[in-house]
């Protein structure tokens, strides 16, 4: 699980790209030091997905 002020584009856009996805969105939530406030994007990863993706392949037995 992954927490990234909302309009923090490079980090969600990073985030996504290994596979993780939104899972919430938690308006107002995080206050800068200027004392705005800014969404909290919660992203998700499945575990058991990429694990069952790397034993199809060979890569579980590779790593053993």
């Amino acid at each position: 699980m992954v927490e990234v002020v909302a309009d923090q584009q490079p980090a969600i856009g990073l985030f996504t790209v290994l596979g993780f996805r939104p899972e919430a969105l938690l308006t107002n939530y995080v206050r800068d030091r200027s004392g705005d406030l800014h969404d909290l994007l919660v992203l998700a990863h499945d575990v058991e997905d990429v694990q069952s993706a790397m034993a199809t392949t060979g890569i579980l037995d590779e790593l053993s």
